[in-house]
């Protein structure tokens, strides 16, 4: 491959070579700081950064001994996760110019494995709806989805070949969609929060953005300090539950043809397929924007009281449903999830291994104005379980669709075994 093409590559294939002698860290950056050149212009994935401090970083690298999992890879970081380098200012005006002391510990973790952090990604203000400057690359009339705005927009960019971001609806999942890139959200709690933002702490997950699934076992290894990601169950024909969901009939045409279409592809590739009817998920879609509105509330409520004149309109009237719901709905709440989550646990993943349900509702919506709907990922975030997103084709607009596949609580390698199946099955178009 060309030099100045080195960007194309994957984390694994840019660890591999780096730390075979054949890449050096600089190289690799200068690649990606030429490609943020030449694009982000247009696409305006990048709330912070940095070419100089990216090369001196690089170059640290180069003088050490020290060979990490993610040695000399560029690595772009949501804007409500802390970073001492740079600013952390939250998608918010509140926060300008904020400059944290130190890094969050999954930053942190990223640095001692030998990663670049490039700079911080654009986000929606405070992780929830009101959109940042960020543009589909895929079109830039479109939304690159949120809230993990220019996480995924650098990413399928290929400004950064791996970025953090996180979901408390449905912002790794859903812009992984619209962009047409892996997005993985893990099991709620498996990587650390500390230093960043909460909006609703029983539903915030860190989460991870790349191009091959290959990368997600390097990551997760990193951020869990576990081998375990690293060796990959032997899962050689998945059984796979189809559920459409209560929202399947909110569903664009085309995404739902785009399923369908799989689905059978599935089918004919061999594997089991069953259909799984799920009236038990009725109203939790709804249940989980509740629950999110009532924890807002304690994170967000002092921010906006101090500061009503700088805050948006969209994270105003999440506070606002949150002070119209009663306390109480939290008892119906956890009992509503709590029946979901054990038939889940007692019924489909006894009889199935993984989930395929839709990713989004469709392709990213044209204009800026909205960053999409979380509708389909919030069932998922609200069960805990762990999910990544992978892209099925192309729709209207030159946009892409995905497909999201879930899997047991807890069983994060087993979610990445079976993807790859589906991938090898199928031939995914990822990058």
């Amino acid at each position: 491959m060309n030099a100045d093409e080195l960007y194309r590559l994957n984390i694994a294939q840019l660890t591999a070579l780096a730390k075979g002698g054949k890449l050096s860290p600089t190289e690799i950056v200068e690649s990606c700081i030429a490609r943020i050149f030449q694009r982000d212009s247009e696409v305006l994935a990048w709330a912070a950064f940095d070419p100089e401090f990216a090369l001196e970083q690089a170059r640290e690298l180069e003088k050490s001994d020290v060979r990490g999992p993610l040695y000399g890879t560029p690595l772009g970081v949501k804007d409500i996760i802390d970073t001492a380098d740079f600013p952390t200012e939250r998608g918010s005006s509140v926060f300008r110019n904020r400059r944290p002391q130190t890094d969050a510990s999954c930053v942190k973790l990223l640095r001692e494995a030998g990663g670049i952090i490039m700079g911080k990604t654009v986000t929606t203000e405070f992780a929830y709806f009101a959109h940042g400057p960020t543009k589909n690359p895929h079109n830039p009339l479109h939304t690159p989805g949120g809230s993990s705005s220019g996480s995924a927009a650098s990413v399928a960019d290929f400004q950064v070949p791996g970025a953090l971001g996180t979901q408390t609806a449905g912002s790794v999942i859903r812009p992984a969609s619209f962009n047409g890139i892996i997005g993985f959200k893990p099991t709620y709690g498996l990587f650390p929060l500390d230093g960043v933002l909460p909006l609703a702490s029983s539903l915030d997950t860190l989460g991870l953005f790349c191009r091959s699934l290959d990368d997600l076992p390097i990551l997760g290894s990193v951020l869990t300090h576990e081998a375990r990601f690293k060796t990959r169950p032997v899962v050689s024909s998945p059984r796979v539950a189809i559920i459409r969901s209560p929202q399947w009939f909110k569903g664009s045409g085309e995404m739902q043809e785009s399923f369908e279409a799989f689905v059978s592809r599935l089918r004919k590739s061999g594997l089991v397929v069953k259909d799984v009817d799920s009236p038990i998920l009725e109203g939790l879609a709804e249940s989980q924007g509740s629950l999110l509105a009532l924890e807002a509330q304690e994170t967000l409520g002092p921010i906006v009281s101090l500061n009503p004149s700088k805050v948006r309109k969209e994270t105003k009237d999440l506070l606002e449903l949150g002070r119209g719901l009663k306390p109480e709905i939290l008892h119906e709440i956890n009992s509503q999830v709590g029946r979901a989550r054990i038939f889940f646990q007692e019924k489909v993943f006894v009889e199935s291994d993984i989930v395929l349900t839709p990713a989004a509702i469709g392709v990213a919506p044209r204009g800026l104005t909205s960053t999409g709907d979380p509708l389909f990922n919030r069932i998922w975030t609200f069960l805990g379980l762990p999910s990544l997103s992978l892209p099925i084709g192309i729709g209207s607009n030159c946009l892409p669709l995905g497909i999201q596949v879930v899997g047991p609580f807890g069983e994060d390698e087993q979610l990445l075994a079976c993807s790859h199946v589906l991938v090898d099955n199928c031939q995914f178009p990822i990058a």
